[in-house]
């Protein structure tokens, strides 16, 4: 599990350790970054984000756990030596009400050598009420090189017209659009029309929540460039990545896709030959009850 951060809580210790989530970029065909997702442990006993950060609410303690799970991703990314690969952070609301957070990442990426360029900024924008200090958050943020993502956008209210002012280097697609993609014709609408939106103002568009393989696959067909989930991968722990196999066994999932693209190809130009003969029968006059029967 690798090393653990220690963060204390009012009468409880919990330990705190991020495992890593890899994001895939359909156009390397590779891991692109990975994102970090905090992970609290006491007495052997597993602590999701859900109640850890519950717990820290009830205590007072929510800018402490922040920073202990902002230490504690720094410290495992920079522990798996990942080169320039892409180090995706969660944002909680508070962000904006703390004016030192900038000065706290940047102390955080000098301490472990990590450029602001490799890091990218994951904001739940639908949470947040004030575009001001969203957007002057943003500005500052982009100053000194971070990345921008809208994460989960599609949940709850979204709004469409930020993403003007934004302006996201990557728009994270909510789990809730992507679940069972390939069985509805309005969520992949939807996907494509987020997407081409994206496309248009230079922003990557990645989903999340992949589970299975026909959700990839569809995804794919609408323009979707990035991908995690756990079809593709689960959180792991530092001691637990290996690139090739990451890198092989997204590759795998490529090439069963364009398989299965040419065989659905070959499938259809069969079709059109059965139709193309009975078209050159009726114009030759030679259409008869045995052409229906064939």
């Amino acid at each position: 599990m690798g090393d653990l951060i220690y963060l204390t809580f009012e009468l409880e210790n919990i330990e705190i350790s991020s495992f890593l989530q890899p994001i895939f970029s359909l156009k390397t065909s590779s891991v692109v970054g990975f994102e970090a997702l905090c992970r609290g442990f006491k007495s052997g006993e597993i602590i999701y984000p859900l109640e850890l950060f519950s717990k820290a609410k009830k205590f007072g303690k929510i800018s402490e756990l922040e920073f202990g799970c902002r230490l504690s991703a720094f410290y495992h990314f920079d522990k798996v030596k990942l080169g320039n690969k892409i180090l995706f952070l969660n944002l909680g609301t508070e962000f904006l009400e703390d004016e030192n957070h900038i000065d706290t990442l940047l102390n955080l990426s000098d301490k472990y050598k990590i450029s602001p360029k490799n890091i990218c900024l994951e904001i739940l924008e639908s949470k947040i009420n004030d575009t001001k200090k969203l957007i002057k958050f943003i500005k500052t943020a982009r100053y000194y090189g971070y990345m921008i993502a809208i994460d989960d956008f599609g949940q709850g209210d979204s709004n469409y017209e930020r993403l003007y002012y934004i302006k996201p280097d990557i728009i994270k697609i909510d789990i809730s659009l992507i679940r069972d993609i390939q069985l509805n014709p309005v969520k992949k609408a939807v996907v494509k029309h987020i997407a081409s939106l994206g496309h248009s103002f230079g922003a990557l568009i990645l989903a999340e929540g992949i589970e299975q393989d026909q959700e990839l696959f569809s995804c794919m067909d609408v323009d979707v460039d990035m991908f995690q989930g756990f079809l593709l991968s689960k959180p792991k722990s530092i001691d637990d990545i290996e690139l090739s196999t990451l890198d092989i066994h997204f590759k795998t999932f490529i090439n069963t896709n364009i398989i299965n693209n040419i065989q659905k190809h070959i499938n259809y130009k069969n079709k059109l030959s059965i139709f193309k003969s009975i078209f050159n029968k009726i114009k030759n006059d030679t259409l008869d009850e045995i052409t229906f029967k064939k």
